[in-house]
């Protein structure tokens, strides 16, 4: 229930969208907006091959190579449009969640091992409880808890899902 968010290409971070740890962001959301030489290169190819018929092998491996650096299929759509390469491409989200983790800045350079983002689910979440080696033989695998958040209004339902063997020896916790 992670997504890791790379840029698949090498460029220059311009500006950004999603902005800091706990946002929200859906599929297909601009996170941020990267020039990158090739991707301005691949289109500048692509507008110059737009002439040729539809079918043609070169038109399609154009946009394939855009489809591969995710270049979102609304922005090829503007550029066979217009035919105008555009300086910037945005990153979009590859899922909903909240992000967890940003490392993207303005003016930065990214390269494909760049991790920008860390997208995550939080619908469902493991919480690491530590038990008192005397309360342990009364917790099994499938009973219900109450958890209670400072903050949180209700309690939250929650079911233990596993239990480490050992006992840690230092702090006698399960």
């Amino acid at each position: 229930r992670t997504t890791h968010v790379h840029a698949k290409v090498r460029g220059w971070i311009e500006t950004i969208q999603a902005n800091f740890v706990g946002r929200a962001v859906r599929a297909g959301q601009p996170l941020c907006s990267i020039y990158s030489q090739d991707v301005y290169a691949a289109e500048s190819e692509l507008v110059g091959l737009l002439d040729r018929p539809k079918d043609d092998p070169l038109v399609a491996a154009a946009r394939r190579r855009l489809a591969l650096w995710d270049v979102p299929q609304s922005e090829v759509a503007r550029l066979e449009t217009s035919r105008e390469p555009s300086r910037t491409f945005s990153l979009i989200a590859p899922r909903s969640g909240t992000i967890v983790a940003k490392a993207a800045i303005e003016g930065a350079f990214v390269e494909p091992s760049t991790e920008l983002y860390t997208l995550a689910d939080l619908s469902k979440l493991w919480i690491v409880v530590d038990l008192y080696e005397r309360d342990a033989p009364y917790v099994h695998l499938g009973d219900h808890a109450k958890l209670t958040i400072e903050g949180q209004g209700a309690p939250l339902d929650a079911t233990v899902a596993f239990l480490a063997p050992p006992i840690d020896e230092y702090t006698r916790t399960l």
